[in-house]
C-alpha cells in the first residue's frame, strides 16, 4: 500500500487538479475549494476549481461541486 501511495504522490505534479485530500463545495457556486497536502507540504490551499479529476485503477473520475 505504501508503494502505491508513493507512486500516486509522485504523479501529483502531472495532474493539475487530482487526488484531493479535501474538497468542499463553495457556497452558491459551481466551484470547489480544493486543499491538497502531504505530510510535508501543502500543494493547494482552498484553491477555486471547477472539477477535481481523481485517478482510479480503471481511469479517472471527475468530481463536480454539485455532485
Amino acid at each position: 500500500i505504501m508503494s502505491f501511495l508513493a507512486r500516486s504522490f509522485r504523479q501529483v505534479p502531472r495532474f493539475v487538479s487530482v487526488s484531493s485530500r479535501f474538497a468542499s463545495a463553495a457556497a452558491e457556486s459551481n466551484e470547489l475549494k480544493l486543499t491538497l497536502a502531504s505530510p510535508t507540504a501543502s500543494y493547494f490551499d482552498k484553491a477555486s476549481v471547477k472539477q477535481v479529476d481523481v485517478p482510479t485503477i480503471a481511469g479517472t473520475v471527475g468530481i463536480l461541486a454539485s455532485h
